[in-house]
C-alpha cells in the first residue's frame, strides 16, 4: 500500500533511534535498563549493540541454512492404517 511505502521513507529523528537501540538491548539482556544505559559511554553502547546484532545475523544465517539441510534429509514413509 501507498501508505506503507511512506511509512519506510519518514525519517526517523536520533532520539528514537536511540530508544529503539535501547529497547533491543534491554530486551536481549534483561538486567539492562534504560538507566544503566544512559550511564555508559556512547561508544561502548554502541559497540555493544554492533556485536549483538552481529550475533543475531550470524545464528539466523546458520539456522537458515540448518533448516535447509534438515528439509532435505527427511524420510517421508506412506501412513498405514494398522496402529498395531
Amino acid at each position: 500500500p501507498k501508505h506503507q511505502k511512506d511509512a519506510e521513507l519518514t525519517p526517523v529523528s536520533f532520539s528514537e533511534q536511540l530508544f529503539q537501540l535501547s529497547y533491543q538491548l534491554c530486551k536481549e539482556f534483561p538486567s539492562l535498563t534504560p538507566f544503566i544505559l544512559e550511564k555508559e559511554k556512547f561508544k561502548k553502547v554502541i559497540r555493544l549493540y554492533a556485536d549483538v546484532r552481529k550475533l543475531q545475523i550470524r545464528e539466523n544465517t546458520n539456522n537458515s541454512i540448518t533448516d535447509t539441510r534438515s528439509n532435505n534429509r527427511k524420510i517421508r514413509r506412506p501412513a498405514r492404517d494398522n496402529w498395531f
